[in-house]
């Protein structure tokens, strides 16, 4: 592991793969209450099922989980804030990289490219949350943000009333599926308890982040999506509402998985992945995907 100094807030970085730098550098972004830890699978099942090298995964802790500190400043978090880790990879790495996200990793990983495209080789977005782009819909949207508004206050007034764990219950329940979060361990929900201030201001980020879907139309880098055929409709209307937009875009499925693809089926999600990359690296492997 290492730090990256990101505007002011150490932000820890972990790496899978090439310990010494080289390979093809790719940034994995986690989604909201876990860190790079829950990643680590993944990262292994996508640097096994890349046929064209080896891979430098670099997994950042997003700000306030894992080892990163918490941003501090006048100015709530934003997007654009979390982006500014991908932005400072690049410059690492010394290029372009490849950047893959999940779920409120997504909308990061889309914030990213969006305001640096130049920094983004191509982008994997696994179900990104990146409700601001259902603000102007039609009243399935309109729907669908209340819906999740509801979830967002639920783990909100749990900040508040410092009863995290009945916030997180409904944030877990909401994306697992209903008794998810009475499965838990007690160490677990006590974890996930910790995380709720965080996963409120990543449910704000979300929702206030000023891009829109006419902002993306004519967005040049090359765009896979990954959604999980049982996951929730909010996850797949964003899905759905990105495909129709983007000019360079793809779209695959997991089957049996739910939003958690990522974590529930690692190998499956990391081969759609993988295969994203293969295409766009020099002399890629033809690939079934």
């Amino acid at each position: 592991m290492f730090t990256l100094p990101v505007a002011g807030t150490e932000i820890a970085v972990h790496r899978s793969g090439s310990s010494n730098g080289s390979g093809t550098p790719v940034v994995l972004l986690h989604c909201s209450a876990a860190g790079a830890r829950q990643m680590q699978v993944f990262a292994e099942a996508l640097r096994d099922r890349f046929t064209v090298g080896p891979l430098d995964i670099l997994i950042p802790d997003l700000h306030g989980y894992g080892a990163s500190a918490t941003r501090q400043g006048a100015h709530p978090l934003r997007l654009a804030h979390e982006a500014a880790i991908v932005a400072s990879l690049s410059r690492h790495v010394g290029g372009p990289v490849h950047v893959i996200g999940h779920s409120y990793g997504g909308a990061v990983a889309l914030a990213a490219a969006h305001g640096r495209p130049d920094l983004v080789r191509s982008l994997v977005l696994i179900e990104p949350v990146s409700f601001h782009l259902l603000q102007g819909g039609d009243s399935r949207d309109d729907t669908l943000l209340a819906e999740i508004g509801r979830v967002a206050g639920a783990v909100r007034q749990g900040v508040l009333t410092d009863r995290p764990e009945a916030g997180m219950a409904a944030f877990v329940n909401f994306w697992s599926g209903p008794g998810s979060w009475e499965g838990l361990s007690q160490r677990a929900r006590a974890a996930m308890a910790q995380h709720a201030p965080q996963v409120a201001r990543n449910f704000q980020a979300a929702f206030d982040h000023p891009t829109r879907l006419h902002d993306i139309t004519r967005f040049p880098v090359p765009t896979r999506l990954i959604y999980g055929g049982r996951t929730r409709p909010i996850a797949r209307r964003i899905v759905e509402l990105i495909e129709r937009t983007l000019p360079d875009v793809s779209l695959r499925i997991v089957p049996e998985a739910g939003h958690m693809a990522p974590l529930s089926d690692p190998c499956a999600t990391a081969a759609l992945a993988a295969a994203q990359l293969c295409l766009i690296q020099p002399n890629p492997v033809t690939s079934a995907a």
